[in-house]
């Protein structure tokens, strides 16, 4: 078996041994001891992937939108009203603000 397939570059042990001892000798250089190691982020690939595929739709529909607010207002950066009780603001917003 290779061995290196199996060796690992933190030791969760160590680290907690370190921790333990600096303590009881007040040492104030403790920061290394809460540096992140590894992702917190626990999903797979196919849902990252998805993830991405939804904010990359969401930016195309609030550009869509920026396009359509900059072909009906009067360029004052004021909310435009669509109709219905619909207004858009210079983001891409839409907002249900009535009449």
């Amino acid at each position: 078996m290779n061995d290196k397939v199996f060796q690992r570059t933190f030791n969760f042990y160590e680290e907690i041994k370190g921790f333990s001892e600096s303590i009881p000798r007040n040492e104030s250089e403790l920061e290394c001891c809460f540096v992140p190691h590894g992702s917190s982020d626990r999903r797979n690939d196919e849902l990252k992937q998805k993830s991405e595929a939804e904010k990359s739709a969401k930016r195309n529909a609030k550009s869509e939108m920026q396009d359509i607010y900059n072909a009906c207002s009067d360029v004052s950066g004021g909310a435009v009203y669509l109709g219905d009780g619909i207004w858009i603001t210079s983001d891409g917003g839409s907002h249900e603000w009535g009449r």
